[in-house]
């Protein structure tokens, strides 16, 4: 079997069906040059993961946790975590700075970063509460550095995910932390 066309806007891309198996006598090549081009990486919730069909050595980009996973034949095995930028909202007496500097984490790995700005609040209260995949396993302390390399003040990080600033960080700031 073929493929049923194109997939619009992919150039070269063919589409195959969403569900189920291929027929019989398909072009195993086109199959493979999609396989190249697209890889074998789904991404969505848990609930989404558990609703889908896998396919043995399948990765799975969980937008609920943060984590990849591959389907191992029998049961989803984490591999790492993944996450792209997230944006914060501030909490409690802060205010997050909006456009480019607007207040984001991210992970790759064992490693969280951390960029942008808040202000107007003070140390005794959390600025943000971070996501659960991007918490610490102890109080962490670190100094806060600007886009400009200068460094002004300080930041904590606790175990529970409340992000407290030393002072308000009202220019692009940038933190990078372990998770382990």
């Amino acid at each position: 079997m073929a493929s049923e066309g194109l997939q619009p806007g992919y150039e070269d891309a063919p589409a195959f069906p969403e569900e189920g198996p291929l027929a019989s006598g398909a072009d195993l090549e086109e199959v493979a040059r999609l396989a190249v081009k697209r890889g074998n990486t789904r991404k969505g919730t848990t609930a989404e993961r558990d609703a889908y069909t896998p396919v043995n050595g399948m990765l799975w980009s969980n937008t609920t946790t943060g984590a990849v996973e591959r389907w191992n034949g029998s049961a989803w095995q984490f591999v790492m975590y993944l996450v792209d930028w997230t944006t914060l909202a501030a909490t409690n007496d802060w205010t997050a700075n909006t456009g480019e500097v607007s207040p984001q984490v991210s992970r790759d790995g064992y490693m969280v970063s951390y960029h942008g700005g808040m202000y107007g609040g003070t140390s005794s209260s959390a600025a943000a509460q971070l996501p659960a995949w991007s918490w610490p396993k102890r109080d962490t302390r670190l100094p806060v550095i600007m886009s400009d390399n200068s460094t002004i003040g300080r930041c904590r990080i606790s175990p529970t995910g409340g992000l407290f600033f030393s002072g308000g960080v009202s220019q692009d700031a940038a933190l990078t932390w372990s998770v382990v």
